[in-house]
């Protein structure tokens, strides 16, 4: 009885390495130069995300140090942190004047190129932390023509600090990032984990085209 026990097992095993033989030897694994080319290439084309901060008690003193988070437009500065157009009366606003350290979280959206399957879990999706800076009047000009070519729709935005493009209380803001959490996509085949923030700033990171590790 053993030994036929002792066959049976050596069988199974000699049919599941030929098994993995012939379905070729590459696995693909993605290494943290791809996840953070990958993270920017995804920061640059999105433009729309959650901003999340701390509630501050003089906004709801109700939700106090409870975090908060609504969906904002965004658009690239170019060096993977965010350029953003927010009113002085809106909630995260408020909250970051006590409190400017916040989040953003990113999703890959239906059409993106990036995405792995058809389901979300399977899709890369990130949280970008940092600070929130209001820019001074003279950047203005510059973040009014890089905001509204990737939102066309916020043309009324201010074009300098004393227009407000109708709406006075409007501002920009940058969100300069200090780390980031990245998660490419589900199962061991792609990088899940926390990035290398100057890995991520890389000015050569989003030249040429995207590479994955291949590991044998």
């Amino acid at each position: 009885m053993l030994v036929k026990y002792t066959l049976l097992i050596f069988i199974i095993n000699a049919i599941s390495c030929w098994t993995l033989a012939s379905a070729g030897p590459v696995i693909m694994e993605e290494s943290p130069a791809f996840a953070a080319r990958q993270a920017r290439q995804i920061v640059q084309e999105e433009g729309i995300g959650t901003l999340i901060t701390l509630m501050d008690r003089s906004v709801q003193p109700e939700f106090e140090s409870m975090p908060f988070g609504i969906m904002e437009y965004y658009a690239d500065t170019g060096a993977g942190d965010l350029l953003l157009l927010m009113s002085d009366l809106q909630v995260n606003v408020r909250n970051a004047v006590k409190f400017p350290f916040v989040s953003f979280s990113i999703k890959v959206s239906d059409k993106s190129k990036h995405r792995n399957g058809q389901y979300a879990v399977e899709n890369p999706r990130m949280t970008l932390m940092g600070k929130l800076h209001r820019l001074p009047g003279s950047e203005y000009p510059s973040a009014y023509d890089r905001f509204t070519a990737v939102h066309p729709d916020s043309r009324w935005a201010p074009k300098n600090e004393s227009s407000g493009g109708g709406f006075h209380d409007f501002r920009y803001y940058t969100l300069k990032v200090s780390g980031l959490y990245v998660i490419n996509g589900f199962g061991g085949a792609h990088y899940v984990g926390w990035m290398n923030e100057t890995l991520y700033h890389s000015p050569h990171l989003i030249q040429g085209p995207l590479l994955t590790e291949q590991v044998v």
